[in-house]
């Protein structure tokens, strides 16, 4: 098995003489137009980045439809369904075997959910660049004060805010870097007031930690709104998905580019909305 992964891991894609598949697709480039306009309109960097993370979503699209779209898919291509395929991922790994009809829908329903993901992780490059150029380079105190909910620590609201200030200066990998380990502790905030299980026990010579962000995602299903979830699982930590956390985390991301830094902006935009309970007599987390 350890020769077969060591033969595995250095097949590189032009070894295989693949053949590149392309798609057109038609956008509605006037929406998108108003859509930018919305969200730059705001009256300062803060008011923009709250409208950036409300006026457009899911963006991995509502779960009830998706799922609907992928069973019409099935029945009018069934063999697509029933053919056993592997999945493959950078540096040569085995991201997921589909065998059965359930594991074939699962994949089919990541998959069209990243690419939802993906064409909105360009407008909203497009839609922070044109806040930038509304309202100029802001300031990390104006972020942090943004930031900053019962949910999200000062120090964390800080570190959120140093890391779209490192959008707003173009360096898009070292805003990426920044912005994905304290979106995961942000996550791991959230479950924790929300009365999830944040840490893991050690066993035999396996170290105690933290749980790991997929688990912890997994883990809020029935707390958060099910598309809301999807959305952050799959751009975050879905191997089908974009995956983005993990591919930034395990250096699989030679270079972050624009659009994953904004992707990562709206999802910490996103968490600074969420809200706990408490006050209402609950410990739960809209």
């Amino acid at each position: 098995m350890e020769e077969l992964r060591r033969e595995l891991q250095e097949v590189r894609p032009e070894d295989l003489d693949l053949k590149e598949v392309s798609a057109k697709i038609a956008l509605p480039t006037e929406q998108i137009e108003r859509l930018i306009e919305q969200v730059a309109g705001g009256e300062d960097w803060p008011d923009c980045l709250e409208r950036f993370a409300a006026l457009y979503g899911p963006p991995s699209g509502r779960h009830d439809k998706n799922v609907e779209l992928i069973q019409e898919l099935k029945a009018r291509s069934p063999l697509l369904f029933m053919i056993p395929r592997v999945e493959f991922g950078p540096e040569g790994t085995t991201l997921r075997e589909l065998r059965t009809e359930e594991e074939h829908v699962e994949g089919a329903l990541a998959q069209h959910e990243r690419d939802g993901i993906v064409i909105w992780s360009l407008i909203a490059a497009d839609a922070l660049a044109r806040i930038l150029q509304r309202h100029g380079e802001p300031s990390e105190e104006e972020l942090a004060g943004f930031f900053e909910t019962p949910l999200i620590p000062a120090d964390l609201a800080r570190q959120l805010a140093h890391g779209v200030v490192l959008f707003a200066r173009g360096a898009y990998d070292d805003s990426a870097h920044a912005l994905a380990p304290r979106i995961e502790r942000a996550v791991r905030e959230i479950c924790r007031r929300a009365g999830l299980v944040v840490s893991r026990e050690p066993i035999g010579p396996e170290p105690g930690g933290v749980r790991p962000l997929g688990h912890l995602l997994a883990a809020l299903k029935g707390i958060l709104d099910e598309s809301w979830r999807r959305y952050l699982a799959n751009s975050l930590t879905e191997p089908l998905g974009v995956n983005l956390r993990n591919r930034i985390a395990h250096g699989l991301i030679g270079e972050a580019q624009a659009h994953d830094a904004a992707l990562l902006v709206h999802v910490a935009a996103l968490l600074r909305t969420f809200e706990s309970k408490e006050a209402r007599g609950s410990d739960a987390t809209t």
